[in-house]
């Protein structure tokens, strides 16, 4: 379907991806951006002993990530309740992690049109696409995804509850390494995207004993199960067996295979399309933010949901790369210029999503007037109207005429 070869994923995503193979990935994690970059720094601060942030410290942040938007901003309305009631852990338990936070510079408090919201330090500089980087900041802004089952596993909750900082940053070692291994290898089955971890490894990592690994693994399994590759078999010291009823064999796990649930994994649909989505909401963010406009979990909501419904829905017809970018580049740009005129004129957004839905309609009809030439547009229109009709998809009043 996307023929045009001028394309590259980079552009739109901060981590480099091997280009020299044209096959690319049939799954995706299902989940939340989070920096590669915040993932060593937790490590590096995990050491400090008393001065390391607390388990319910690395929960809440972790759960902040579900929540924040492309520039780093907590919506104006977000409440620690809901994720108290989201991941079961207490709300006196969030509260203090959140503060941690707040003490630690990890999150801080900035007003937008006098309006205090919640924003997540770093996510802002690290949250940049390819082009946007600077050579020596390439490879540095990598990120990988949080699992969105963590929402539904309570994993998180048991970890807290067992105040199990080094499980936790296992646990995102372990979604970083799970993120890259989809994203880059070509599998057709998502039981085929294995790691292994040995017992010694995981040991080390959690400063455990053999037994207590077992036990957090047993709390993880939602996310990644854990499975023997490799087993030794221990037999008693023949000297002493005069002071034991009976010979017994000791069997210890060495190595394990490490999967990822299939939960946590979608297939990869219209990945240019998704990025292309990704790279305009960014877009909107920050122009939002420029016009201190401090979004509610609502308001953010409608604002992709009127994109993919008006705008999306219609760039998935285009035939070659190169289209569908420029529309809708050219229609998010068109809104919020429309957006930009009417707040700078003194005037009220009463309905954010419906005023950009509106406005999105509109940029259509520009889009054709400005880019489809006149003895070409009469077979795209064909097209996607076609395409649209067969799909049971409302064809918009700019294509049909």
């Amino acid at each position: 379907m996307f023929t045009n070869n001028d394309f590259d994923i980079n552009e739109l995503t901060n981590i480099k991806l091997d280009t020299t193979s044209n096959i690319s990935s049939k799954f995706l994690m299902r989940g939340v951006k989070m920096f590669d970059e915040t993932r060593h720094y937790l490590l590096k601060n995990n050491k400090l002993g008393k001065y390391a942030l607390p388990s319910s410290a690395l929960a809440t942040y972790i759960y902040l990530h579900f929540y924040v938007n492309d520039v780093g901003l907590l919506p104006r309305d977000f409440k620690l309740s809901i994720i108290s009631n989201t991941s079961g852990i207490a709300y006196t338990t969030v509260h203090t992690g959140f503060q941690a936070l707040l003490e630690s510079g990890m999150v801080r408090e900035v007003f937008i049109n006098g309006i205090s919201i919640y924003e997540i330090c770093n996510y802002a500089r690290l949250n940049r696409t390819y082009k946007e980087t600077t050579k020596q900041d390439i490879g540095k802004l990598s990120y990988f995804r949080i699992p969105n089952h963590l929402l539904d596993s309570k994993v998180l909750k048991q970890l807290v509850s067992h105040r199990d900082s080094k499980g936790i940053l296992l646990l995102l070692d372990l979604c970083n390494t799970f993120t890259r291994k989809i994203g880059l290898e070509n599998k057709n089955q998502i039981e085929k995207f294995i790691t292994q971890r040995t017992m010694s490894y995981l040991k080390e990592k959690l400063g455990r004993n053999a037994k207590k690994v077992r036990e957090y693994l047993n709390i993880i399994r939602l996310i990644f199960p854990f499975t023997a590759s490799n087993t030794e078999v221990r037999k008693p010291n023949m000297g002493r067996l005069t002071r034991i009823k009976e010979y017994v064999e000791q069997i210890f796990i060495t190595k394990f295979n490490v999967h990822i649930s299939a939960e946590c994994v979608i297939e990869s649909q219209n990945k240019v399309l998704r990025q292309q989505e990704a790279h305009m909401r960014k877009e909107a963010k920050d122009r939002l933010k420029s016009l201190k406009l401090a979004l509610s979990m609502k308001e953010d909501n409608d604002l992709i949901v009127a994109f993919k419904n008006e705008i999306s829905t219609i760039a998935q017809f285009l035939k070659h790369t190169k289209d569908i970018k420029r529309f809708m580049t050219y229609t998010m740009t068109y809104a919020l210029d429309e957006l930009e005129n009417f707040v700078k004129s003194g005037n009220k957004v009463s309905v954010l999503g419906a005023f950009m839905r509106a406005k999105f309609r509109e940029s259509i009809l520009s889009w054709r007037t400005k880019y489809i030439p006149d003895d070409s547009y009469s077979d795209m229109r064909h097209d996607l109207v076609l395409a649209l009709t067969t799909n049971n998809i409302p064809v918009p009043d700019a294509l049909k005429a």
